[in-house]
């Protein structure tokens, strides 16, 4: 077929490979085979064969291999198409021959290495796009020639340093694309000028200083993203002006200004987030007017003054994130009229008063955040109509009152129920048994009261953390968590449970990492079948009634063996662990860190017996608290293994014994605490030892003696042997040292005083000259 001129074989299931006797098709100009199942290399003959290609589009299949650099030949090719496929290699520099191409796409190849810079030779290039590869390097300076381009996608590469100033030279420019790269520096800060920009990114990079203040000088900005930056300074003024915005990212940066000032009436808008800058103001009744906005994110701000009520015309928003700022007042009472609303997080703020009332028959909402404001009220009516509702979190306001049994029923879906750090009482209603979905449940730091959940019927349970501390619950340990394999986070302390421990916590509830008890009544002796809780790293038992020994096989509790417990990432949407622990001295709520605290609390109960040498394979222990027991013997003499230790407490117990030297080993040792025992002999020494200034964390060991006490040492026999020696060795000194010095006097004050010994010594020396004269 030598006189055919275009072949479009286009979405199609064709396989195998490219005939290169296509070749013989001398007169092609336009060849399109995209969309297809083609593998194999790209023939490197059609590019030699064809005088007259002017398109060359292979896209959307799974060609291999090299771009060839024989593509140089194709001379007045215009459209060059190869994204979408399984290419290797670096950009050939001979496209930098193809003077008349318009249009190239290189891109989501596997594309290595920088860009050449002899592509600033297409000067008639419109369209440049190489995202999804792996091109390194710079942005060659050559780029400011390509003088036509309007488009250059360079994102989702490894390219790096600082944007070429010759880039302000592109004047026909309206799409720029450099997120998830790794470029650095500032802006050019012309940029912009002069140009019609519609869409920008500089998302996830490292670039910082300020956004030049004429990127939208043009108008026309859509899409904006410069999120995840290091941006600072003030926003460019002309985005208040730019009334085609659609959407708008800049989301962690360290941007400043009044965010009202910066944004004007965008009635296309439909997506902002401004998260995590340092933005302050007022929302002003003129952000009513963005009626299109579906997603508003400005969590983790300055942000403050009151929710105007004009605010509820935003009928469009699906997700507001208003959490972490300064906001204060009511919400107003048409608050519930975002019927499209699914996420809604107002927490951290200063918001007071009731929730308003609905009249609506059913909200959308997936997630509701209200923690950490001063809203009080009964247990929210609202939440009835709720029933796609997954996430509620109304801890620590000023709610009061019963949970409503309704909560069993009419929000089927809920996997967290959060509440802590309020004022609700009485008992929790039997109903909660039917949330089969629920992971969470916090009613921690409440006033209720009764037993906990005992009509639960069997049930495959979800609970993957549970939190009743701090409440006036009773009975039992709660038998319907026998069987909860994804328990990670149990606490029950500080209320009124009684009993033995079971013994089945360690085979029933396998993933368990934190198990706090403390401050019950618990009685009986520690289950050595806790042991088996391989992920384990807390665990807090302390100010109970337990008796017996510390178990030996506490020295198989996996995940505290290791000097870095395992990290495990959180998902996205994953509710955060919270816990506290008595840390220092003092409660303290963990949670973002949850991961790295690894300890055992045992305080405060009537242990006996000798802490178990085995202790001591627990490397990954950050604090130890055996403190006010009776345990006896010694401490353990390996007991430096604990190289992270930064809280070790043995105070109030029957030890006995000298500190073991190796607990000079405890170079992160912040708290210690040995007062109160039988111990005896000299404190050790060592670098974070002396730091430890306090005399009291040994007192009450009449034994002691040494830094930081009072109590010098006596000196051992081996003290006294060495010393001894040092005193003989440094009176053979001071004898050498007299006796010279004795002998010195003794003969030149011989010389000096009796005047026949100086003469005849003064005739010897001219004698002895004399002899030395001839001689010479």
């Amino acid at each position: 077929l030598g006189n055919v001129n275009s072949m479009e074989l286009d979405m199609n299931q064709l396989t195998g490979v490219l005939p290169p006797e296509l070749s013989g098709m001398r007169q092609m100009r336009e060849f399109g085979i995209p969309s297809n199942k083609l593998t194999g290399h790209i023939p490197p003959a059609l590019f030699t064969s064809w005088p007259e290609l002017i398109s060359f589009q292979v896209q959307n299949n799974s060609f291999s291999g090299r771009i060839p650099p024989e593509l140089g030949k194709a001379a007045k090719l215009k459209i060059l198409y190869l994204f979408s496929n399984n290419l290797v290699g670096s950009i050939p520099a001979e496209l930098g021959k193809l003077v008349r191409l318009e249009q190239l796409d290189l891109s989501v190849n596997s594309l290595t290495g920088p860009i050449p810079s002899l592509l600033g030779n297409l000067k008639h290039l419109m369209r440049l796009a190489l995202f999804f590869n792996r091109l390194t390097g710079m942005i060659p300076l050559e780029i400011g020639n390509m003088t036509a381009l309007q488009v250059l996608d360079l994102n989702t590469n490894s390219l790096e340093g600082e944007l070429p100033a010759t880039i302000t030279s592109l004047r026909n420019l309206q799409y720029l694309a450099l997120f998830d790269n790794n470029f650095n520096g500032t802006i050019p800060p012309d940029l912009g000028k002069g140009l019609i920009l519609t869409d920008v990114s500089f998302a996830n990079n490292s670039f910082s200083g300020e956004l030049p203040q004429r990127l939208c000088d043009g108008l026309m900005l859509q899409n904006f993203t410069a999120n995840h930056n290091n941006f600072s300074g003030s926003l460019p003024s002309c985005l208040k002006n730019c009334t085609w915005l659609f959407q708008v990212r800049l989301e962690g940066n360290q941007f400043t200004g009044d965010i009202s000032e910066v944004f004007g009436v965008h009635p296309g808008l439909d997506y902002l987030d401004v998260s995590g800058n340092q933005l302050t103001g007022k929302l002003s009744s003129d952000w009513s007017q963005c009626t299109n906005l579906t997603r508003l994110h400005m969590n983790g701000n300055q942000i403050s003054g009151n929710i105007h009520a004009s605010f509820c015309r935003l009928t469009s928003l699906q997700s507001l994130d208003l959490s972490n700022n300064q906001f204060t007042g009511e919400l107003p009472s048409c608050w519930w009229e975002f019927k499209l609303m699914i996420v809604m997080d107002l927490s951290n703020n200063g918001f007071s008063g009731e929730l308003p009332m609905s009249t609506s028959l059913a909200l959308e909402l997936q997630s509701l955040r209200l923690a950490n404001n001063s809203f009080l009220g009964v247990f929210p009516s609202i939440i009835e109509t709720c029933r796609n509702l997954v996430i509620l979190d109304l801890g620590n306001n000023k709610f009061f009152g019963d949970i409503p049994s309704w909560v069993g029923r009419s929000v089927p879906l809920l996997t967290v129920l959060s509440l802590p750090s309020n004022n609700f009482s009485g008992v929790v209603p039997p109903e909660l048994s039917k949330l089969s979905y629920l992971q969470v449940l916090d009613l921690s730091s409440n006033s209720f009261s009764g037993e906990i959940l005992t009509a639960m019927p069997n049930h495959n349970c979800s609970l993957e953390s549970f939190h009743l501390a701090g409440n006036d619950f009773v009975g039992v340990f709660p038998p319907f968590l026998r069987g909860c394999n994804s328990l990670a986070t149990l606490d029950i302390g500080n209320n009124r449970f009684f009993g033995g421990i079971p013994t089945w916590i360690g085979s029933q509830l396998p993933s368990l990492k934190i198990l706090r008890l403390r401050s019950n009544n618990f009685t009986g002796e520690i289950p050595t079948e806790l042991s088996r809780l391989s992920q384990l790293q807390l665990l807090d038992l302390a100010n109970n009634s337990l008796i017996g020994s510390i178990p030996v096989a506490f020295g198989n509790l996996t995940s505290m063996r290791h000097n870095v417990p395992p990290l495990v990432r959180p998902r996205v949407d994953e509710f955060p662990a919270r816990v506290n622990i008595s840390w220092k001295g003092h409660e303290q709520t963990f949670q973002k860190s949850i991961g790295l605290i690894t300890g055992i609390d045992l305080s405060s109960n009537q242990l006996t017996e000798s802490i178990p040498e085995e202790l001591t394979y627990l490397k990954g222990l950050r604090f130890l608290n055996l403190s006010r027991n009776d345990l006896s013997g010694s401490i353990p003499e390996k007991i430096g293994r604990l190289e992270l230790l930064d809280f070790l407490d043995l105070s109030c117990n029957e030890l006995s014994g000298t500190i073991p030297p190796s607990i000079s080993n405890l170079r992160s040792l912040g708290v210690l605490n040995l007062s109160n025992n039988h111990l005896w002999g000299r404190i050790p020494t060592g670098d974070q030892l002396q730091t430890l200034v306090d005399p009291s964390i040994y007192g009450s060991n009449p034994g002691l003696c040494g830094f930081p006490l009072l109590n010098v040492c006596e000196p051992t026999l081996d003290q006294g042997a060495e010393v001894r020696k040092e005193i003989g060795d440094l009176g053979l000194w001071y004898s050498v040292i007299l006796g010279i010095v004795f002998g010195f006097w003794l003969w030149f004050g011989a010389l000096f005083f009796l005047e026949p010994w100086r003469f005849s010594f003064l005739c010897f020396v001219d004698g002895l000259g004399s002899k030395i004269d001839a001689r010479l």
